[in-house]
């Protein structure tokens, strides 16, 4: 189980990374700047093209004392007007502004700017502007911005014409942070050493399928926070996005089992039968018992293939290169094996090669010579299996048919209940 445990905490790991990389602070925003001269205040002339005219009102002057505030007013001045270039100040201007001629926009959150020794009050966004002056004619103009859901837009996210997205996005650091705890995890826990006698899939083999299944969770879990720009915004104002294609992403997350399952995998062959092995106890299967055997190839169906083309069509840049070239790998792909008949009306199924046809088993080649040498009859012509994921070991009849149901059910309505969830705790808490 040390190999489904490794999955799980990259999985989670990688979850959390993206959750937290697009997780957006909506903390009120409050920016300073030197201010353009004043005009006088005046209407528009009678023959003005305004549709009404329009009266342009004198700014609030708000006198500034006290040593602490008229240092503020004196450091914010000159990062305004970039006399001064300090870097902890720089990252609170946007980066395109940086090397503005014109005064630059310095922004502060609402907690951490010093409002109470200079406002008496909230500033009121639909009155005249405000300026701040002190003793040494230092002038500042103050501007609230607050961000919402409406700030974030399809395709484009949150836009860079305001607050500087490291002040936004601040838990991105930590995001990086549990990508990284999540990967040790996957490569320093105890791998499983086989003896001489087992067969089984190399080690470079198994971490080629991990990387395709977090390749594949990241796109589909990632993909509705990328297109929004935010991980509360694609639940909350486009839940539609996370309701197609998170189910994706929990299909991957099967193939992350089927990667424990892949790393876990042995065979032994004896003289009388052979052994399997997975994440489970290990499976006699004598000769004896096997009624017919033949040649098995895996497709993905064609619907999943499609549901991939649709999520490259949607997606943006990077991600939309990255699912179109998932789709076309896996409308190629074609894993192959055995599969054995046994005489209680069982079929145990022995996946030996990858899914460009070259074999992953070391020595499995010799499972088909053995079946031969026991005179087990093994068929010329392969049959074509045509599911989501290949059996695993054994199916038979009495194999029970809740759990891939179950199992079904949670990829297919888990997110629209998460959704669901969020979107009603979210009406509940505000």
């Amino acid at each position: 189980m040390l190999e489904l445990y490794r999955r799980i905490f990259l999985a989670l790991a990688i979850a959390l990374g993206l959750w937290l990389f697009f997780l957006a602070d909506l903390t009120p925003f409050y920016s300073v700047k030197t201010p353009k001269p004043v005009a006088r205040a005046g209407s528009h002339a009678p023959g003005s093209l305004l549709p009404l005219p329009r009266r342009s009102e004198p700014p609030v002057i708000i006198s500034v004392s006290g040593l602490q505030e008229e240092q503020f007013m004196a450091k914010a001045a000159a990062v305004s007007s970039g006399q001064d270039v300090d870097a902890n100040w720089l990252r609170r201007v946007p980066p395109f502004e940086r090397t503005w001629d014109r005064p630059r926009e310095i922004y502060f959150k609402a907690p951490e700017f010093p409002l109470n020794a200079l406002l008496p009050g909230p500033p009121d966004t639909s009155g005249p502007p405000l300026l701040f002056v002190d003793a040494a004619g230092h002038t500042l103009e103050l501007r609230l911005t607050r961000l919402d859901d409406d700030s974030f837009h399809l395709g484009s996210g949150l836009t860079e014409y305001g607050p500087p997205l490291t002040m936004v996005f601040v838990w991105r650091p930590v995001a990086w942070w549990c990508l990284g705890l999540g990967l040790a995890l996957y490569g320093l826990l105890p791998w499983r050493q086989f003896d001489a006698t087992w067969r089984y899939i190399a080690r470079w083999r198994v971490c080629l399928g991990d990387f395709g299944w977090a390749i594949l969770f990241i796109a589909f879990f990632g993909l509705p926070m990328a297109i929004v720009g935010g991980s509360v915004q694609a639940v909350a104002a486009y839940p539609v996005f996370p309701c197609v294609l998170w189910p994706l992403a929990g299909l991957s997350l099967v193939g992350a089992w089927f990667a424990a399952w892949a790393a876990a995998f042995r065979l032994r062959l004896d003289p009388d039968g052979l052994t399997l092995g997975g994440l489970g106890p290990d499976l006699a299967i004598p000769f004896a018992s096997i009624v017919a055997a033949y040649p098995v190839r895996h497709r993905y169906p064609r619907w999943f293939v499609r549901l991939l083309w649709i999520a490259a069509f949607f997606g943006r840049g990077a991600s939309g290169l990255r699912s179109a070239g998932q789709a076309m790998l896996l409308e190629s792909s074609a894993v192959s094996g055995i599969a054995l008949t046994r005489s209680d009306g069982t079929t145990a199924y022995v996946w030996l090669t990858d899914a460009m046809g070259t074999m992953a088993v070391a020595g499995g080649q010799d499972l088909a010579k053995a079946l031969r040498t026991a005179g087990v009859p093994l068929a010329d012509a392969p049959q074509e299996l045509v599911r989501l994921f290949p059996p695993l070991l054994v199916e038979g009849s009495e194999s029970p048919a809740w759990p891939a149901w179950a199992v079904a059910l949670l990829i297919a309505l888990g997110p629209s209940v998460v959704v669901l969830l969020f979107n009603l705790l979210r009406i509940l808490s505000s």
